[in-house]
């Protein structure tokens, strides 16, 4: 999932979910549920948060919604 920092004037789309201090994060950001970036994960070397169970459920309807996977 491809996330970037959102000012909050900039809204959201509605393939996307919008992650914010509940999630570990000094800011808000905006992750886009329309593609699913694939990566090593030893390659990945800072954790900046960690997703609450409820943003989690929300990620998964909006992947469910984006990239219609059936149920």
């Amino acid at each position: 999932m491809a996330c970037s920092k959102r000012v909050p004037a900039e809204g959201v789309r509605l393939s996307q979910v919008l992650l914010n201090g509940d999630d570990g994060l000094d800011f808000q950001s905006v992750c886009g549920c329309e593609f699913v970036h694939v990566v090593v994960r030893s390659t990945v070397h800072d954790v900046v948060g960690r997703v609450s169970p409820v943003r989690r459920r929300a990620i998964a309807r909006k992947f469910n919604e984006v990239l219609r996977f059936p149920l």
